[in-house]
């Protein structure tokens, strides 16, 4: 049940905006989704829109030389960042990893609760140098195909619901009316229930990488 070209990844003084192809590449039929070639959702029932699904990630960082730069990597421009991809259990299967150089993207989830997890690791750029920022997931959701859903946050989790719904966890846990609107640089936790015709949770973590040691956080989608 349980959703550019590129700075070549150098991004000692890169700031960069991507969209992931919003196009199934790595179907998961035992968990009834699909990723993208970027590691995002490109499908995921009663979730997302079924016409246009918007989910992914994305990061700000700074580092100990005054450098600094930021990626987003959503549905939208056709354009997607290349990631060596491994599957130990064959296609189809999880865990699914995706490697994208300074970061990456482990993906696992279970039935019973219903859930996809996102395992966000940074590596910082090269020996000696200090990465620090915050790391974010996101997603504009449309339940079960109503325009209308309720959301609210608690001090742990973000969640949105109309008859079923969802719960994303994961540092600090918002909601928004569209993924457009979030700034994982000041993110607004524990906002008060809205209702909105179309809105996005999500959750931003910090994170301090040195000398490539992996730093990061992990998001979980929980369908109920």
């Amino acid at each position: 049940m349980l959703k550019v070209a590129i700075c070549v990844f150098v991004l000692v003084c890169c700031s960069a905006l991507g969209f992931a192809q919003n196009t199934c590449a790595h179907p998961i039929p035992a968990y009834n989704f699909c990723l993208t070639s970027s590691g995002t959702l490109a499908s995921l029932p009663g979730v997302l829109d079924s016409t246009n699904p918007i989910e992914g990630w994305g990061y700000r960082y700074s580092d100990d030389s005054g450098g600094s730069g930021s990626i987003d990597i959503f549905p939208g421009s056709g354009r997607s960042y290349g990631a060596t991809v491994k599957q130990p259990h064959g296609p189809g299967t999880l865990p699914i990893t995706f490697d994208f150089g300074e970061v990456v993207e482990t993906v696992t989830a279970t039935h019973r609760p219903n859930s996809i997890s996102f395992k966000m690791s940074m590596r910082s750029c090269s020996p000696g140098c200090l990465w620090f920022g915050q790391i974010y997931r996101a997603a504009n959701l449309v339940l079960n195909g109503n325009p209308q859903s309720y959301f609210g946050t608690s001090a742990t989790a973000a969640l949105a619901y109309f008859q079923s719904g969802v719960v994303l966890t994961g540092g600090c846990d918002g909601i928004a009316a569209d993924v457009t609107q979030i700034d994982p640089q000041d993110p607004v936790c524990g906002t008060a229930p809205a209702t909105f015709q179309q809105g996005a949770l999500y959750g931003v973590s910090g994170f301090s990488s040195r000398n490539g040691k992996p730093s990061g956080a992990t998001f979980t989608y929980l369908l109920f």
